[in-house]
């Protein structure tokens, strides 16, 4: 079995130290080489952690006019 290592960038923390937006920078820089991977190699991705946590715009606006209350899940009886 053989496996192979890609990396996408060097990012080094330090490129931005200092500056104001260093740790934004950092971030994006991150995430981009993360998406550029995913993007050419997506059998290989796969994400455990909710990452994406910011739901669209009209998804809350609809959670708002339900009063905030997310529907239940129905359950078979003497199910717990």
């Amino acid at each position: 079995m053989r496996y192979q290592v890609i990396a996408e960038d060097l990012i080094l923390p330090e490129e931005h130290a200092g500056r104001a937006d260093g740790v934004p920078a950092t971030t994006q820089r991150f995430t981009a080489a993360l998406e550029r991977l995913a993007r050419r190699h997506p059998e290989q991705y796969f994400w455990l952690h909710r990452r994406w946590k910011h739901q669209p715009q009209r998804r809350k606006a609809k959670r708002a006019a339900s009063g905030g209350v997310r529907p239940s899940v129905s359950r078979r009886p003497g199910s717990r």
